[in-house]
């Protein structure tokens, strides 16, 4: 199995086209992953065309966690964002089909016990942890598009993993991230 950071760049693309049914464009919103829409990860017809369904719904989910960050805490960069990075599906959906509304619940839809009898959806701990690792926050600073917000001083590394950090909907990254960091327990500042 390919790193997260190959299959970014090597596989994802693919298993984008597989979910949409069609080609991606080359950066920002792909679509929505939502109740309604995540049946396509799931459907006959398109299960065989995937490479790796679950390193694909944590491409979504870093996605996702990212984007919602940049949109909240830092709206200024958000268009560059857009225009940077890979296409992702966004979970912005108002109507919440499903209960997929945001990046956390992405990982949830995946633990669902029916989603995996129709495909092989294993996200382990060590796979969230090198996705997590890969995307916050080096993947933004590593976007050519983003770079003069980061040299502007509109946006730093440090200051987006402090807003996921503290972002109620991204409470599952804030625990993991904390035992990573060996801080669990520890009071968030």
């Amino acid at each position: 199995m390919l790193p997260i950071n190959q299959y970014l760049n090597v596989d994802y693309p693919g298993d984008l086209a597989v979910f949409r049914g069609s080609f991606p464009p080359r950066h920002g919103i792909a679509g929505l992953i939502c109740g309604w829409t995540i049946d396509n990860l799931l459907a006959e017809d398109r299960v065989s065309g995937y490479t790796s369904p679950d390193r694909f719904l944590c491409v979504q989910y870093a996605m996702n966690l990212l984007n919602q960050a940049i949109w909240s805490y830092f709206r200024t960069a958000h268009l560059r964002w857009i225009n940077s990075c890979a296409p992702f599906l966004t979970s912005r959906c108002a109507m919440a089909h499903g209960g997929i509304h945001s990046p956390e619940s992405i990982l949830k839809y995946a633990a669902k016990p029916w989603a995996r009898e129709h495909v092989r959806i294993e996200i382990s701990e060590s796979l969230l942890d090198e996705t997590e690792r890969f995307f916050i926050p080096a993947y933004v600073e590593s976007l050519p598009g983003m770079r003069r917000v980061f040299h502007l001083g509109l946006i730093s590394g440090n200051a987006l993993l402090q807003h996921i950090l503290a972002d109620k909907d991204c409470c599952g990254f804030a625990v993991r991230h904390a035992r990573r960091e060996g801080t669990i327990g520890a009071e968030r500042t």
